[in-house]
């Protein structure tokens, strides 16, 4: 299978420091000949290593903002953490819908009406399931680490459209009733982390998305922050009301702050892995419901958005005092697309295995017990000075070809001590020859 990716590595910005190697979450970056490597088949698009990278070699592929003029209609999907990257003093809901229709948009569509649609799907069916526990769906950063790292944990990730998803084919409904002809509508994304951008290049659960681009958070600000409570601006079109259950989405522990049960919170991804870890393991079978953020913070720690993540929570809990406090929900409105399995994803998730040491059964066990004798020579410090994440992945990365042995320093040190010691010893042996007097010629 093809995979389709956001993060791409700049290889003339690399300078081969192997921090991005050992903050991976599914070891898919590899140092080799001086440059990173990126395996396509284990990258989740999590945006780790750009968080981490000190050379920023690499970035997120979203698309140009011009790219919304191709469409009559084009409409700004608005994640929920965006409200945390505008200060207090300047956040205003129809001074920022009049922002976005001076950048180039005809309407805003803001992902928090959508969230709370599949908010109120995830208790009903956490109310009608028997497994346990339930993963929240929502951050494919998340759903992709499940799919490469814990396959036997899919059926555990609850089968609903993410809020984007959602509130994009709302969006295209409701515009569509109003008269706007499909081919016109063009629906962008402004996009916190690069984890979604490959969501809708590539989506989860179903086999197209309603979102036509993504625009990074940091490339919309510059247009839009000084055209906030712009006056004279042409009206923008709002789509849905907005609230704080919905806007709190964009921080951790929102998805479980309403939620019945036992439930549980996690940001980072060190926090998610461990908790999987232990799932894997059939702990927690008393917890009901796992809402699970690969970013710290929350979506308000994207690696595409301006503020720092502290900054961010201060300005999204400032802005909330301005929004309703209650659901803006039509429960009506939403039981009848429930009953008719609009939020269902398209199909089921699948793992996503690595790529098998040989295609042949045979021939890759031979390999597997190669590479099982190859890491017990190996010093098991997991240092990542190699290149590899660790002495596990670096016994695979030589049966695979792809390095050998002598790329561990240990190794490679100890080598060089037994090569330079045999040129000692050679160097202690003198030919016979040698050091023999010359036959005197004197009589």
């Amino acid at each position: 299978m093809q995979y389709i990716h956001s993060v791409h590595l700049d290889e003339d910005q690399c300078q081969a420091c192997t921090i991005c190697t050992k903050r991976c979450p599914t070891e898919a970056i590899r140092v080799y000949q001086g440059k990173a490597r990126i395996l396509e088949e284990r990258c989740i698009d999590c945006g780790e290593c750009m968080r981490t990278c000190p050379q920023e070699a690499k970035t997120s592929q979203t698309d140009p903002l011009e790219a919304v003029f191709a469409y009559p209609y084009a409409v700004a999907l608005i994640a929920p953490s965006l409200y945390s990257q505008i200060p207090p003093a300047q956040f205003n809901i129809e001074g920022l819908v009049d922002g976005f229709s001076a950048v180039g948009f005809r309407a805003v569509a803001d992902v928090s009406h959508g969230a709370e649609h599949v908010g109120e799907a995830y208790k009903q069916w956490i109310s009608a399931s028997e497994t346990r526990p339930l993963i929240s769906s929502a951050c494919p950063a998340v759903v992709r680490l499940i799919q490469v790292k814990f396959d036997e944990l899919t059926e555990h990730v609850m089968p609903i459209e993410s809020p984007m998803e959602v509130t994009a084919e709302l969006a295209r409904r409701q515009l569509q009733d109003q008269g706007v002809k499909p081919e016109d509508i063009g629906i962008f994304f402004v996009s916190p982390c690069p984890a979604k951008v490959t969501a809708v290049k590539q989506p989860l659960g179903r086999s197209y998305s309603h979102v036509d681009g993504v625009l990074s958070f940091s490339d919309v600000y510059q247009e839009l922050y000084p055209r906030l409570n712009e006056a004279g601006n042409p009206k923008g079109q709002r789509l849905f009301p907005m609230g704080r259950p919905g806007v709190r989405w964009g921080i951790t522990a929102a998805q479980t702050y309403e939620s019945e049960g036992i439930r549980m919170s996690l940001e980072g991804l060190d926090q998610v892995t461990a908790v999987l870890e232990d799932l894997s393991l059939g702990k927690l079978p008393d917890v009901d419901f796992i809402e699970a953020n690969a970013c710290p913070g929350g979506c308000i720690g994207g690696c595409l958005t301006v503020q720092s993540r502290f900054q961010a929570q201060v300005n999204l809990y400032r802005n909330l005092k301005h929004l309703p406090a209650k659901p803006q929900l039509d429960m009506d409105h939403f039981q009848r697309l429930y009953d008719q399995q609009f939020y269902m994803m398209h199909h089921a998730l699948q793992p996503r295995p690595s790529q098998p040491l040989d295609p042949d059964i045979s021939r890759a066990m031979q390999l597997m017990k190669r590479q099982e004798q190859i890491l017990q020579t190996l010093p098991g410090l997991d240092c990542g000075a190699c290149g590899s994440p660790n002495c596990q992945s670096l016994a695979e990365d030589i049966v695979r070809g792809w390095t050998t042995e002598n790329d561990c320093i240990f190794i490679l040190r100890e080598s060089v001590q037994n090569l330079a010691k045999e040129l000692w010893d050679l160097a202690q042996q003198v030919p016979p020859t040698i050091g023999r007097q010359k036959p005197s010629t004197e009589e």
